[in-house]
């Protein structure tokens, strides 16, 4: 494939990260959405500013699944782990979108950004609400796996899209 090509913008929309925030945003939205009951106030918000809310919620989400994949990218040491992931790198990758979830709700409740619902089941010793965290535990997977099938495509031994030395981290 010709360099100039690879490099043109509708082909840079293809790279994996591009790909995974687009999947990411779709999951998370429609998550964000199905959320509201348990977060005060948000089921009786108007809902124009309770889709803008959730807008928000979902581009934090999104920013946080591009760092967890840039840090399962540092342990496996290529931006294409997620066409054949280790353990360990699906586990940097799930845990670091749970972690930052952890911080960020913490934050957010605690400076009256949003609070729970009686119906949000919470942690008792974290003082965070289930469901953000269920979050993290459902959706990236379903993510990495569309992501996976994108690049590879319906047939399984097909080639991915995205070049493997374009997508390797340079060496230390």
């Amino acid at each position: 494939m010709d360099d100039a090509l690879w490099r043109s913008p509708i082909v840079t929309l293809r790279t994996p990260e591009w790909v995974l925030a687009f999947y990411l945003f779709l999951l998370h939205f429609v998550w964000e959405m199905l959320q509201t009951p348990f977060f005060d106030g948000m089921p009786a918000m108007p809902h124009w500013p309770a889709t803008l809310f959730c807008l928000g919620a979902t581009l934090g989400d999104v920013a946080i699944g591009l760092l967890s994949f840039g840090a399962a990218a540092l342990v496996q040491r290529g931006r294409g782990w997620f066409l054949s992931p280790s353990p360990v790198a699906a586990s940097v990758f799930i845990v670091t979108g749970l972690a930052s979830t952890v911080v960020l709700e913490l934050h957010a409740t605690a400076v009256g950004r949003w609070t729970y619902s009686p119906l949000m089941p919470v942690l008792p010793g974290l003082r965070v609400g289930l469901v953000p965290l269920l979050q993290w535990v459902v959706l990236p997977p379903i993510a990495l796996f569309l992501l996976r099938r994108h690049h590879l495509g319906s047939a399984p031994r097909r080639t991915p899209r995205v070049r493997t030395s374009e997508m390797e981290l340079p060496r230390a």
